[in-house]
Formats: C-alpha cells, sequence, structure tokens
C-alpha cells in the first residue's frame, strides 16, 4: 500500500502533530495543507501571476532586433532608448532578460588597455 499523503493522512484520523512528526515539518504547514486542500480541492500550489511585463511582444522583438544588428549596443543604451508601458523607462535588467529570451547572451565590452601593432606582433 503506498504511503499516504497529509490529507489522506487528516482524513484517517491522524492528529495534526503526529503528522507533522512523521514528515519532520512544522504544525503549522500541515495547518495551511488542509486549508489549502479545503478551498482548492488539492495540496499544489496555484500558479502565481508575477509582476506585469514592462513591455510589450513587439517591443521585445525591437529590443532583440536592434542588438541583432549591432552587436556592441549596451543594454543600458537600449533600456535608455526603449519607453516601457505606460511611459515607464525600463531597466538594463529587462532588456538582458528578453535578449535572453531570444537566446541572445548580452556580453560587456572590453575595457582594458589599447593594443597597439607593436603589442599584436609579439
Amino acid at each position: 500500500m503506498p504511503p499516504l499523503d497529509n490529507a489522506e493522512r487528516h482524513l484517517a484520523g491522524m492528529p495534526v502533530q503526529r503528522v507533522a512528526a512523521a514528515l519532520q515539518v512544522h504544525n503549522t504547514t500541515i495547518y495551511r495543507l488542509q486549508e489549502r486542500v479545503v478551498v482548492t480541492g488539492t495540496t499544489f500550489e496555484r500558479p502565481r501571476q508575477g509582476a506585469p511585463r514592462m513591455t510589450t511582444p513587439r517591443q521585445d522583438r525591437a529590443i532583440r532586433r536592434s542588438h541583432l544588428q549591432d552587436r556592441f549596443q549596451t543594454t543600458a543604451a537600449t533600456a535608455r532608448a526603449t519607453q516601457g508601458q505606460h511611459g515607464r523607462p525600463i531597466s538594463r535588467q529587462t532588456v538582458r532578460r528578453r535578449l535572453l529570451d531570444g537566446h541572445l547572451h548580452c556580453r560587456r565590452p572590453y575595457v582594458g588597455p589599447v593594443l597597439t601593432q607593436r603589442h599584436r606582433q609579439a
């Protein structure tokens, strides 16, 4: 016989404290699971919405296209040039995420000593 899940143990008459001890979790966890079963009928977590996207799909395509045309363009420059929804500016991290969604990897421009022809010959 397969082991019982939390809701089944509760329905079988086992006290919450014993269920919590058997699963090595806090009593509150079992109480919350019971409440979730009563409300939703399952112990699975409900999907969450998350924060609304700051850019439209059209803007996402424009961001990817601009970086394909100019690979040395920085994400900060793209963020400054792109107006988000509701007139709010978007962040550099938003641009990075949109590029990663399109399987593009943004790179930092190299900052270092300038190499002369003499350096390159050596």
